[in-house]
């Protein structure tokens, strides 16, 4: 559901403890998993991060490996630690919501969601995704007019973006004819 590849966002820094977090994580991932792809999945990943790597990077990269319960822990610490005007946060209830979301939690993912959103700037981009996944938990819950409503709102933000050549807007194309 989470649109990671249209999910940047500036990094927090914090090096010395969030690399022990990271080389604590890898070892228990790793030691936990005995799938070779998995192993060289997170290792390249592990190459792309900076070294400055923080807890809230290694949230999303878990994230991406579909370890959403890993995953959440970080996010939640990165919320106990952040100011409640960091743009970060959006960042981790988008995380948490596309979590709840995997979980069948979807009244929890879209009011983390909705959290996302009231955090980001009228104008951000990355507003698109949010109203994308709250579309898509609306479409599991057969609410296609409050699907369609996010779905909407999405677009317009991806084509004013991206235009409509764009795979990010073909993606919320898509959805719209899904339903």
């Amino acid at each position: 559901m989470r649109d990671i590849v249209t999910v940047p966002y500036e990094l927090i820094r914090n090096t010395s403890d969030d690399q022990k977090s990271l080389e604590i994580a890898e070892e228990a991932t790793l030691s936990s998993e005995n799938n070779h792809d998995l192993k060289e999945m997170f290792n390249d990943m592990k190459e792309d991060l900076d070294e400055e790597t923080d807890i809230l990077s290694l949230g999303d990269l878990l994230a991406q490996m579909v370890e959403f319960s890993k995953a959440k822990k970080y996010f939640d610490k990165v919320l106990t630690e952040l100011p409640q005007v960091d743009l970060n946060l959006a960042t981790c209830y988008g995380w948490l919501g596309t979590t709840a979301y995997y979980h069948g939690d979807n009244a929890c993912a879209v009011i983390n969601q909705q959290k996302a959103l009231s955090i980001l700037l009228p104008q951000h981009p990355h507003r698109a995704v949010e109203h994308n996944n709250i579309g898509n938990i609306y479409l599991n819950d057969d609410n296609l007019d409050g699907a369609l409503e996010h779905y909407r709102l999405a677009l317009g933000i991806r084509l004013r973006f991206y235009g409509s050549e764009h795979i990010n807007t073909a993606t919320v194309y898509n959805n719209i004819g899904a339903l």
